[in-house]
């Protein structure tokens, strides 16, 4: 499964509401294929694109996406390793 080119900076991204209900979704799909690292990737830097007020989605989907892979599996360390340090 090929991956949407990343877009970087505010300017030239998808709209906000498009980003916080596409992009899990794709990063669900990446998940379900076995693209562990692609769905947390995907999820954590929509999560740094995004203000504050609009987070918290994306961090509870990432949170069950930890939960789903497993605590002891070494993507979900790296994964919550950014995202704590995005959250400070």
């Amino acid at each position: 499964m090929r991956r949407p080119p990343r877009v970087s900076g505010r300017s030239g991204c998808w709209p906000v509401c498009s980003r916080s209900t596409s992009r899990p979704r794709v990063a669900d799909l990446d998940l379900a294929g076995g693209h562990v690292d692609d769905a947390f990737e995907r999820l954590l830097d929509l999560f740094a694109q995004l203000p504050a007020a609009e987070r918290a989605p994306v961090r509870e989907r990432l949170v069950e996406l930890f939960g789903l892979v497993g605590p002891g599996d070494p993507r979900v360390a790296a994964a919550r390793t950014r995202l704590t340090s995005l959250l400070f």
